[in-house]
């Protein structure tokens, strides 16, 4: 058993942590999740795992959470319901320059939570 570094005998095994945390799980997770790009990044808006880092030309020092809500789209199609959900958004740091119509505002299911950063 020494030669696997799981201590002297089985029972020290068998009550050593099974992982070492959700950090590890959400890792593995993040890898396995290579054919589901939506899942895992709702994973990492959801929890902050993996941690993720911007690159040195990252347009904000912080990952986006969202989609903008385009002109041609939801904003000029449906300007009363696009309007009332951006106003719901809930402005982060990384908003700032984008107003509450930004990659870096949270949607209602982050709201409160701390989540991902």
């Amino acid at each position: 058993m020494n030669a696997w570094g799981v201590g002297d005998s089985y029972s020290d095994y068998i009550a050593g942590a099974p992982f070492a945390g959700l950090e590890e799980i959400m890792d593995q997770k993040w890898i396995a999740s290579w054919t589901a790009a939506a899942e895992a990044w709702f994973d990492y808006r959801r929890t902050g795992l993996p941690d993720l880092q911007t690159g040195e030309t990252a347009k904000r020092q912080a990952m986006p959470l969202r989609f903008y809500y385009h002109w041609d789209d939801e904003i000029s199609l449906n300007p009363v319901n696009a309007e009332a959900a951006i106003e719901a958004l809930e402005p982060t740091i990384f908003a700032a320059p984008d107003n509450n119509n930004s990659a870096w505002s949270k949607m209602w299911v982050l709201q409160g939570t701390g989540k991902p950063w």
